[in-house]
């Protein structure tokens, strides 16, 4: 959540936000963890998965930010939070 100050919340909004951004890691570990233990491994299934878990995160947030606040969502905020590949 602290990388959300930039879109300076209410109350009301920072705590339907946090409520919106823990269901979306709750429902993608859920579903990644089903994947490994069906002996499903497959990246791209993986990531598809991610991509529209993704999109029904997005689509819960536009209800609550401004226009504004989900510009900087998706130009900023949002790539701050994908998993980074080490560069060796």
């Amino acid at each position: 959540m602290e990388k959300m100050a930039p879109l300076n919340l209410d109350s009301a909004a920072t705590i339907k936000t946090n409520v919106i951004i823990t269901e979306f890691f709750q429902a993608q570990q859920k579903a990644f963890m089903e994947m490994r233990a069906s002996g499903n491994t497959d990246r791209e299934t993986m990531m598809a998965k991610r991509r529209e878990l993704a999109g029904e995160r997005d689509a819960k947030l536009k209800q609550v930010f401004t226009e504004a606040q989900m510009k900087k969502w998706v130009e900023e905020i949002e790539p701050s939070l994908r998993p980074q590949r080490q560069q060796n």
